[in-house]
């Protein structure tokens, strides 16, 4: 299917927290293995990242970046994230998102702003 044609979801992730956040989508309940997509407010960026183990050096940058219309805000004690991408996959490590709403999601935010320790749940 040409990309142009694929059907899009626009996503907005708002947390009552002045930190990273980020959301994932798996083919099971897990976070290893997850296609994620985290809001770096320290560097201003909205990136899609691949969830290959529980450590964090092996949480790395997706080189193709599926997700695009990308926007983040901190404001009034929220961290606020948006972006869109195709609900199908698009690179070797995408997760579909299912459109019969079956796709497990996993979540997580920092306890700062930098890219280190955080709480998570699926």
């Amino acid at each position: 299917m040409n990309a142009k044609c694929q059907p899009l979801s626009a996503l907005t992730v708002n947390c009552v927290c002045v930190r990273r956040i980020g959301i994932g989508f798996n083919t099971q309940a897990a976070m290893v293995g997850s296609d994620a997509v985290v809001a770096q407010p320290s560097s201003n960026e909205v990136q899609q990242y691949e969830l290959g183990a529980k450590s964090l050096a092996n949480v790395v940058v997706d080189p193709q970046q599926g997700v695009f219309n990308t926007t983040l805000l901190q404001a009034g004690g929220w961290t606020i994230m948006r972006f869109s991408r195709h609900l199908a996959a698009n690179g070797t490590g995408d997760v579909p998102i299912r459109r019969d709403g079956s796709t497990p999601v996993v979540w997580a935010y920092g306890a700062s702003n930098a890219f280190m320790y955080v709480w998570h749940g699926c």
